[in-house]
């Protein structure tokens, strides 16, 4: 199952794959070595297809994944490539970029119980818009950002079978008094579900879940989960630009687990296709927002400006990025690279104020 169309930016709450992933079922203290199996074997498939070539796309170049049950690691595996460019291929101590993964480790202090010696190689993926999927392309050396600057927020290297043993640490019943099952009533005021570096579900509830996502444009996207119910966690690492296919694979994981089958019809495809505008959706709201509200807005050229079509180009460490500021129409857009159709820019009463002073 290749890469299929991808949607509009907004996902419609009502479209099936979507109620599939909001309404997942809570833990359970009890499952069936059946229902192990079968989210075991559904999660390797569609680990597989996430990384497979299909006329040039793939979903994300590589991935490493475990799964543990209590003290015992069920499966510690990699898919696809360590790099676009290399036929090189993930394993189960393969390194990545952790990302936000960082913060619930460094919450926890628990990464210093398990070191691990070495450099990943260099972030190399980068996503391009493909009307059939993603499609990938080296990342050049001004590209790439120093992750030092990040820690502990961000600067975690690991691989997932560090990460098995940090979820069974977690997992074992004589440390459970962290993350606490009652978070500090302050972290969740006014219906945050966000305590000491966890997304919290279910909190104070003996079904309560534990989970978190990282993601850098350069190299990575990530998840973990883990269900002190139920005994099972899930970290997923992945080496290209966040889709959300980490989080797609750790949602089918659970959902299978809990009795919940992918819907008839759909395929692993269709669920890759929709996780990446709901995360937009659901976490970057205000950005979606400033894109709606400015795309395709008027605005008016100062006097002044160099000739031809490019008026500004440099580069920002913020976004690791090359910025160019380009004439379009009447007006100037800004992008990141060579990126789609650009931010428009809006002229301040500031600006024209400076303008006209000189």
């Amino acid at each position: 199952m290749g890469p299929a169309t991808r949607p509009s930016k907004r996902v419609d709450p009502n479209d099936p794959i979507a109620q599939y992933l909001i309404k997942s079922p809570d833990p359970v203290a009890d499952v069936s070595e059946d229902n192990v199996g079968i989210a075991l074997n559904a999660l390797k498939q569609a680990a597989d297809a996430a990384t497979r070539d299909v006329g040039g796309t793939r979903w994300t170049p590589g991935l490493s994944i475990v799964v543990v049950r209590r003290r015992e690691v069920l499966l510690c595996d990699g898919y696809g490539r360590t790099r676009v460019d290399k036929s090189g291929k993930v394993g189960p101590e393969t390194l990545f970029t952790c990302a936000s993964l960082s913060k619930p480790v460094a919450a926890t202090l628990l990464h210093r119980a398990f070191p691990h010696v070495g450099q990943p190689e260099r972030s190399t993926a980068l996503l391009e818009v493909d009307p059939t999927g993603w499609t990938w392309r080296v990342a050049s050396r001004d590209q790439e950002r120093n992750p030092t600057r990040q820690a502990p927020a961000g600067g975690l290297m690991s691989c997932a079978r560090d990460l098995g043993q940090f979820l069974i640490t977690l997992l074992k019943t004589d440390y459970l008094e962290f993350p606490p099952k009652n978070p500090p009533a302050e972290d969740l005021a006014g219906g945050h579900s966000y305590s000491l570096g966890w997304n919290v579900r279910n909190p104070g509830r003996d079904d309560v879940s534990f989970s978190h996502s990282g993601a850098f444009r350069l190299g990575a996207g990530t998840c973990v989960r883990f269900d002190p119910l139920s005994g099972f966690g899930v970290a997923v690492l992945s080496n290209g630009e966040p889709t959300g296919v980490p989080e797609a694979l750790t949602a089918l994981f659970f959902n299978q687990l809990y009795g919940s089958p992918l819907l008839s019809g759909a395929d692993f495809a269709g669920l890759f296709a929709i996780v990446r505008p709901m995360m937009l959706g659901q976490m970057y709201q205000t950005k979606v927002s400033n894109y709606e509200r400015y795309h395709g807005s008027p605005s008016e050229v100062p006097v002044g400006l160099p000739p031809g079509q490019i008026v500004f180009t440099g580069y920002s460490p913020y976004f690791a990025s090359r910025i160019v500021i380009e004439r379009k129409g009447t007006g100037l857009v800004l992008k990141l690279e060579d990126a789609g159709k650009g931010l428009p820019l809006r002229r301040t009463a500031s600006s024209s104020a400076s303008s006209a002073s000189g």
